[in-house]
């Protein structure tokens, strides 16, 4: 069995206040553009399937599949860096990556260039998150991570929220036949524009980032006889396994979601992508992160109260509550009560999102988390972001026979994933107290 050396004092060793806060505000920042750089595609989803003569399976193909495969499967290797390299440097050089690709949408033709420039924005991407997490750990005592990385997690929201506000402008502002000359020779449209401009914070990014220190690893394990990552998963396979596969099905909601809202808004009431934009932004930048303030708090003050299995509880509770809302989106049949509905379901699918990363690096040693956290994205991106998008698709094109029921589809969708993923978050906190472990981050449990 695996020991960890605990620090026991709340800051002893730990960066200043000022430092650390500053450290996780730059990498919100990072995780902000990453997010309005993924996600904007969702908004777009008429237009480009004009242009480029596109089903809903084959757009699906681009918002999930070009993305998830290549940045779960780089994302393994980088987390394995994460581990071993400077972790800001690391960053560096994914967003510079991720940048150039994102405005290569903006100029893609067809749907191969489309596909490959996806595919380059997961690739960078990937870079962000293992080392991200495993800095953030090290930045912050135990009893102030969840908050830290809730805070850290708002990006997924923030960005999100940007990215539909920011698609919901442009495409609003222009209309659907005009063209810009951005440079001689060189015209975009609309949906290219947006691409090309979701694309330049990253600029901005990439110096910020240049300022942070590398912070010191600690909460080191002694691992016996050397033991490699996958001894140490075979031994708390139950635990791992649970977790992560739990976490991946409710991102089925988050991508699912991001990907045919707004053609359900859109198909079904006539609604503009502005108006769908501007309204389904505001509502996961208020509801979602609300949500993501509160899971966090929360979970800090249970953890300093000594319940092993905090983040778990809270994870399974939002994933519960998510239920009443996919069936309220289900059978609303007006825009006001499905929006109403959708904000509900951002403010209590932020728990699970914000409270997994801190409830897996309380678990793994510091020499393992960034791939840990690379083997979590993983999965989180091969079901939710892979499969979530098209098995929405499927259903509606050949179960329901028709692109109007996409709506129905993704309620359906919803409703399975919060069960699913709920009932395997509960395996996973049984297995943690029959276990009787503690967080690898703290000296004492109880729950």
């Amino acid at each position: 069995m695996s020991t960890v050396t605990t620090i026991t004092g709340e800051d002893d060793g730990y960066a200043p206040p000022l430092m650390r806060n500053y450290a996780v505000f730059v990498l919100l920042l990072a995780y902000v553009a990453s997010f309005i750089d993924r996600q904007i595609l969702g908004l777009l989803v008429e237009p480009i399937k004009a242009d480029l003569g596109l089903t809903d399976l084959s757009f699906s193909l681009l918002h999930g599949f070009a993305f998830a495969i290549f940045y779960t499967a780089v994302g393994l290797i980088l987390g394995w860096v994460a581990d071993h390299w400077s972790r800001r440097n690391l960053i560096i050089i994914g967003v510079v990556i991720w940048s150039f690709a994102t405005a290569f949408c903006g100029f893609a033709n067809t749907f191969l260039v489309l596909f490959l420039a996806r595919v380059f924005v997961g690739v960078g991407e990937a870079s962000l998150s293992p080392a991200a997490y495993s800095m953030i750990s090290d930045y912050f005592p135990p009893q102030k991570r969840a908050s830290a990385m809730s805070l850290y997690t708002l990006g997924v929201y923030v960005g999100s929220g940007i990215a539909f506000v920011l698609g919901g402008v442009v495409i609003g502002l222009t209309q659907a036949d005009a063209s810009y000359t951005i440079l001689r020779g060189v015209t975009l449209k609309p949906w290219q524009l947006a691409f090309v401009l979701a694309a330049l914070p990253g600029i901005i990014i990439v110096l910020l980032l240049a300022t942070l220190r590398e912070p010191q690893r600690r909460e080191r394990a002694k691992i016996e006889a050397e033991q490699s990552l996958a001894a140490f998963l075979g031994e708390r396979s139950g635990i791992y396994g649970f977790m992560i596969f739990g976490y991946a099905v409710i991102a089925m909601v988050t991508f699912a979601s991001m990907a045919w809202l707004p053609a359900h808004f859109i198909r079904t009431w006539d609604w503009s992508a502005r108006e769908f934009g501007l309204a389904f932004g505001a509502s996961i930048l208020t509801f979602g992160t609300g949500g993501m303030i509160a899971a966090g708090a929360w979970a800090d003050r249970l953890f300093r109260r000594g319940a092993r299995t905090a983040y778990l509880r809270l994870s399974i509770l939002g994933a519960a509550l998510i239920v009443p809302g996919a069936v309220c989106l289900g059978i609303a049949q007006a825009p006001l009560p499905a929006l109403v509905a959708v904000s509900w379901i951002n403010f209590w699918l932020a728990f699970p999102v914000a409270l997994a990363p801190a409830a897996l690096q309380g678990l793994t040693p510091n020499h393992m988390r960034g791939q840990i956290t690379a083997l979590y994205l993983l999965m989180i991106n091969l079901i939710g972001m892979g499969a979530g998008p098209t098995v929405v698709a499927a259903i509606s094109d050949y179960g329901f026979g028709s692109e109007d029921d996409v709506g129905l589809a993704l309620a359906l969708v919803i409703l399975l994933a919060a069960i699913f993923g709920a009932l395997s978050l509960m395996l996973a906190a049984q297995s943690v107290k029959a276990r009787s472990l503690d967080p690898a981050t703290t000296a004492q449990g109880g729950d």
